[in-house]
């Protein structure tokens, strides 16, 4: 089976969903047809971006 090369902007959405924390990681991870592993991969790549402030203040 071949394996389906995601985006920058779709990693990108399953990083920020994660952070945002406002659905299980299990969930995000079955919305997006990847794997734990995958999720994994993707977070750590991208561990210095930080989630939108959810007040709208960037301070």
């Amino acid at each position: 089976m071949k394996q389906k090369k995601y985006s920058v902007d779709e990693k990108m959405a399953v990083v920020m969903a994660i952070m945002k924390g406002q659905k299980p990681v299990s969930h995000i991870c079955k919305e997006y047809g990847i794997s734990d592993g995958e999720m994994r991969l993707w977070t750590s790549e991208n561990s210095d971006i930080r989630p939108p402030m959810q007040n709208g203040s960037d301070s």
